[in-house]
């Protein structure tokens, strides 16, 4: 409670508005960048990382080219299968893990990590020194019938996390940053340490940051 405490009050510092334990990013800046095919042109696996952290605006900039609300009525920048919204990003950096709510834009601090975990998204030798290590968790109750059946398409959620994971790798590119989609990682793990649900699954993780 005392590292949560802390840490919303640092974004507090920062001007960042903070209600209970979700704390607010700023707003995304949709403009600028690399021209698409540019970032196209670019887009590459990178697995050396500077071990340094991020702004609070590349961070949101980031979560929402990710996974963010792109229009009105909520839907999202990444497509999902029959209008259901049954992915949510999950990232670890030095301070903790965190909860990227797309609809609010603000994050929310996992209470059973603390500090620097970044190693347990995965045991490539990168991976601790990357600024930010994304995991793409899908909601298998978004496909549930009211009979406990599963309709078909419960399994699109990898459709889903790839289609995140590019955005990632073309915000990246158009940052000049790291980053490599990784499907080799302890999924027992995570689960524990991000409180998941028996109804949630990682499909993929995803290093990034800025390049060594």
């Amino acid at each position: 409670m005392h590292k949560m405490i802390l840490i919303a009050c640092a974004f507090a510092l920062m001007g960042i508005a903070v209600a209970a334990d979700a704390i607010r990013l700023p707003e995304p800046d949709k403009t600028g960048g690399l021209p698409l095919a540019q970032a196209l042109a670019q887009r590459s696996s990178g697995r050396e990382f500077a071990d340094v952290a991020v702004s609070q605006q590349d961070l949101a900039d980031l979560l929402w080219a990710t996974a963010g609300v792109n229009r009105p009525d909520g839907k999202r920048v990444h497509p999902v299968a029959m209008g259901r919204q049954d992915m949510t990003v999950y990232f670890f950096t030095k301070d903790g893990a965190y909860r990227y709510d797309a609809p609010s834009h603000t994050v929310e601090p996992m209470p059973n990590v603390s500090g620097d975990n970044r190693a347990a998204t995965g045991s490539q030798p990168f991976v601790p020194t990357a600024a930010i290590n994304m995991v793409y968790v899908q909601d298998m109750s978004f496909w549930a019938k009211s009979d406990g059946e599963r309709v078909a398409g419960a399994n699109y959620g990898f459709a889903h996390a790839g289609a995140m994971m590019q955005n990632a790798y073309l915000f990246a590119a158009s940052k000049g940053w790291s980053a490599v989609v990784r499907g080799y990682f302890d999924e027992a793990t995570l689960k524990q340490a991000l409180g998941l649900s028996d109804t949630q699954r990682v499909r993929l993780t995803q290093s990034i940051g800025p390049a060594k």
